[in-house]
């Protein structure tokens, strides 16, 4: 990814472009580019892009994110449950534990 593309995704998140920035941020996650996991779970918790709330999309990303080293969700997911931080948890053990903890709060 190069560095205007990311500069340009990054601006048009946080000018409130959610839906240009939403379309940007699934091309970089589709080349494997992590570091934005934690900007596409926020759009899909709040529905910031207007494509529907999905928790279980948010929480994928989370997971993914923190799997690739994202201090924050790190220190959130730990706030959370100690659990996320392990590696004794699945991948898919830890998405279904975080989406069911999104359904508790509604």
């Amino acid at each position: 990814m190069g560095t205007q593309e990311a500069i340009d995704r990054y601006n048009q998140y946080l000018n409130g472009d959610i839906k240009k920035a939403s379309v940007l941020i699934q091309k970089a996650l589709k080349k494997g580019d992590y570091t934005v996991a934690a900007e596409y779970a926020d759009i899909c918790l709040n529905n910031l892009d207007g494509n529907g709330q999905s928790y279980e999309e948010a929480a994928f990303w989370y997971i993914k994110a923190s799997m690739n080293g994202d201090g924050d969700v790190l220190s959130w997911l730990r706030t959370i449950s100690f659990g996320f931080i392990l590696d004794e948890k699945s991948e898919k053990e830890k998405v279904k534990e975080l989406t069911n903890f999104f359904y508790s709060r509604k």
